[in-house]
């Protein structure tokens, strides 16, 4: 199955930022520290699906709550860990027009769940890290429209890799901006219910997705710091009827990080 023509694009970037984090450069001498924090965070996901066939346009904001716990150990030097886990529910509309019915705009609700745990490599002596790991998104879609229910239940499990970047602002250690790029390749179930003409297909598909995500951190102290940013995150998917669809959540993300070390 051919991947999206947009991904060549994405794809240039990443190999762009990749070939600028990886001069070489010698270990630091200072042996390695541990640490742990623990990060709840808010993520306010708005969700919109185009390109798909009978549901032309539709919108939801799903608010979505959760926490990230990272780790350093002391016997990986520059490496750490990060889980995460978000979960939200929200509702919107949607225009949908099947084929020889005229459109309507429907009720929508959609739940949605985000795990995530990640690998960082620090480089040595550089701005940058690298990223990779597993992630499993769940989102399930409900739209109700005279009195019928269609329903659209998606499993999604990737694995990702990426790059990312930070920069202090200012010689007080307490402003920083940063930046995250991840690619990866997901498997996606999808199941299909709709009531209206009586239609119960599960599609399965291997297609990219994508997480891009900037913003800035404020450091009130050594151990605590509060974050803002936007994060964008894409799916892209082609059922076995060749209907091609791009899911993107996107929104602003705040964070209240304490470290204990």
């Amino acid at each position: 199955m051919a991947l999206p023509r947009r991904t060549g694009h994405f794809a240039l970037v990443f190999l762009f930022l990749i070939a600028l984090a990886l001069p070489a450069h010698a270990q630091q001498d200072e042996g390695p520290l541990s640490w742990l924090t623990v990060t709840p965070r808010f993520w306010l996901s708005v969700v919109e699906t185009v390109d798909f066939a009978d549901l032309e346009k539709e919108t939801f904001t799903v608010p979505m709550g959760g926490v990230s716990i990272s780790a350093a150990p002391p016997v990986l030097g520059g490496f750490s860990f990060a889980f995460t886990v978000l979960a939200g529910e929200g509702e919107g509309d949607a225009f949908y027009r099947p084929e020889g019915v005229e459109g309507v705009i429907v009720d929508a609700e959609i739940t949605r769940l985000d795990i995530e745990l990640l690998a960082r490599y620090q480089l040595p002596d550089t701005a940058f890290s690298l990223f990779f790991g597993p992630r499993f998104v769940r989102f399930n879609e409900e739209y109700t429209a005279f009195g019928e229910k269609i329903e659209s239940n998606n499993d999604v499990v990737a694995l990702e890799f990426g790059v990312g970047a930070a920069t202090e602002l200012g010689d007080s250690g307490r402003h920083r901006l940063f930046t995250n790029l991840m690619t990866g390749v997901a498997f996606i179930d999808t199941e299909f219910k709709d009531s209206v003409f009586d239609l119960d297909i599960s599609t399965d598909a291997t297609e990219p997705i994508f997480d891009l995500n900037a913003g800035y951190q404020y450091v009130f102290k050594r151990f605590v710091s509060l974050s803002a940013r936007y994060r964008v995150f894409m799916v892209f998917t082609e059922d076995d009827f060749g209907l091609a669809s791009t899911v993107m959540f996107h929104g602003p993300e705040l964070g209240a990080t304490i470290r204990f070390h």
